[in-house]
């Protein structure tokens, strides 16, 4: 019998409708295709991977590896379409990978990649490290301590993203964006009906670029802030805390300025919205 085929009869025969353990190596990643229902995953520092099942009487699964990947099975194919909820351990420098219909995702304390897909479901990301990629048509994706880089992508619904030093990629068709605590080097916020929100540090060198064809933007910005602005609004109006240097104009419709010593590059246009630059909210009761 080879090794390979050894490890294989290993794995396959940790199905349980309650616990399953499975020892990992540096470099595995779990994952979990398929599903439905609700995933907590979370860590731990034991070079070990648990999946639980949080009710008895849910479908039986195992962990079938394959070369470095670990994925996380039903053991019957027709239970496939039914709901579950479970709970996976594993240690934090593991990447992960889900995607399912009807899911619900909530990840924590990871530093690999994360990876989540889904139809419809809320996800929600806390204290990762790695490079994260959500994507979900129907629900809301809530991010918090996020110090990686950051793909994020909705339908309809908010987008929220809260105390993160990652490199922000964001996007919604109708929903809005809401970003608090940011301090990073690289924010791209897009909506086409949605308000855009962002609390946060501009940092030297950064590139910043806020998008909504319909929804206000509003940012209010922590000292010291030193940037080179281009402003599109089109039928909006324009509001600014920080005096304003114009070098120049875009058919009547676009301004370009410079706050501070300039440096880092701000994007910021809408169609018929309103754009507001403020200074953060302690800043300016100073300022009274």
């Amino acid at each position: 019998m080879t090794g390979t085929l050894a490890l294989f009869l290993l794995v396959g025969t940790l199905a349980s409708p309650g616990d399953t353990l499975v020892e990992v190596r540096q470099g595995d990643r779990l994952v979990l295709r398929d599903f439905g229902g609700i995933v907590y995953v979370e860590s731990w520092e034991r070079p070990l991977l648990r999946a639980e099942a949080e009710a008895k009487e849910s479908a039986p699964f195992r962990i079938r590896r394959s070369g470095k990947s670990l994925e996380l099975r039903l053991v019957d194919g027709r239970a496939r379409g039914r709901k579950e909820e479970i709970r996976v351990t594993m240690p934090s420098w593991m990447s992960l990978e889900v995607s399912g219909r009807e899911l619900e995702v909530e990840v924590r304390d990871l530093e690999g990649d994360v990876t989540v897909r889904n139809l419809r479901g809320d996800i929600s990301f806390r204290n990762l490290g790695g490079v994260v990629e959500a994507r979900t048509v129907e629900g809301t994706i809530e991010a918090h301590y996020l110090t990686g880089s950051a793909r994020l992508r909705t339908g309809d619904d908010e987008l929220r993203v809260g105390s993160s030093s990652a490199a922000l990629d964001l996007e919604t068709v109708d929903g809005e964006i809401r970003m608090d605590g940011v301090d990073a080097r690289r924010v791209s916020a897009r909506t086409t009906d949605g308000e855009i929100e962002f609390s946060g540090r501009i940092l030297e060198g950064g590139e910043y670029g806020f998008f909504s064809h319909g929804g206000d933007i509003q940012l209010q910005l922590a000292p010291p802030v030193n940037l080179d602005a281009t402003i599109l609004a089109y039928k909006g109006e324009f509001e600014s805390d920080f005096p304003v240097r114009a070098s120049g104009f875009r058919s009547g419709e676009g301004l370009e300025f410079t706050v501070g010593t300039g440096g880092a590059s701000l994007v910021i246009e809408t169609f018929d919205g309103e754009i507001r630059l403020l200074r953060a909210s302690g800043d300016r009761d100073r300022d009274r």
